[in-house]
């Protein structure tokens, strides 16, 4: 079930909304809506390629490039703080989709 919360703000227990990183939060955070709220707060507008996308031996949330520029951007969420390991581990393999921008979120 999507839930619909409208614009980006600060929630404290995360997986109240969405239960599954994958397959609830990157969904809606990819939803048109969500998008351009990231790309506000971020400064940068963005333009979604793909979902769970492979870079090397790893996937990111959402793969996008810049409007504008051409330059390629990740995401890579985490609901899960502790376990944010995967953001560095893309560093050193970012160059197989030609990445400039590298968001961890």
């Amino acid at each position: 079930m999507a839930t619909k919360l409208g614009k980006i703000k600060k929630i404290s227990d995360l997986r109240s909304v969405w239960a599954h990183e994958a397959n609830d939060f990157t969904k809606w955070l990819a939803e048109e809506d969500n998008l351009a709220e990231l790309s506000d707060s971020i400064g940068i507008e963005i333009e979604l390629e793909e979902t769970e996308s492979s870079v090397g031996d790893f996937n990111v949330d959402l793969f996008a490039t810049e409007s504008g520029t051409g330059r390629k951007s990740s995401l890579k969420t985490n609901l899960n703080i502790q376990t944010m390991t995967t953001l560095g581990n893309l560093s050193p393999t970012h160059q197989e989709k030609e990445l400039r921008l590298l968001f961890g979120l």
